[in-house]
């Protein structure tokens, strides 16, 4: 039933919290900076796979922070994420430009270069 559901995940809920008590927000937030491509992998290097080897979801995630009152603490951490990915982006796009002989070259590592940046706004959203 529906019910028991919700029962069985509380002591899961309970566990997780726990385990992001321990490690505290800014030892999360190096994880996910150095470490995980979004939220999602973030959790599935955190927590153990759900039953069905299902990857855990971020919601008990955004209720810690929440219960925590770490919400915008995170979004900080994410924005500079953002930053760091914009500028290693930027930077392989001058390594590669500085090594680029051709005119077709420097479009191609133009290109990555824009993919890379459109990855990391992307990242920004998850």
């Amino acid at each position: 039933s529906r019910g028991g559901v919700l029962m069985a995940s509380r002591p899961i809920r309970r566990k997780r919290f726990k385990i992001l008590d321990q490690l505290g927000v800014e030892e999360i937030a190096d994880i996910y900076i150095e470490e995980a491509t979004g939220v999602r992998q973030l959790m599935a290097l955190l927590f153990e796979p759900e039953r069905g080897g299902q990857a855990p979801g971020a919601m008990v995630f955004y209720q810690w922070l929440d219960a925590r009152g770490l919400r915008d603490e995170w979004r900080k951490w994410v924005s500079i994420k953002t930053e760091i990915m914009h500028d290693r982006a930027y930077e392989m796009g001058l390594v590669n430009m500085d090594s680029a002989t051709s005119l077709a070259a420097m479009r191609d590592t133009q290109r990555k270069m824009d993919e890379q940046l459109w990855r990391a706004r992307r990242r920004t959203n998850s």
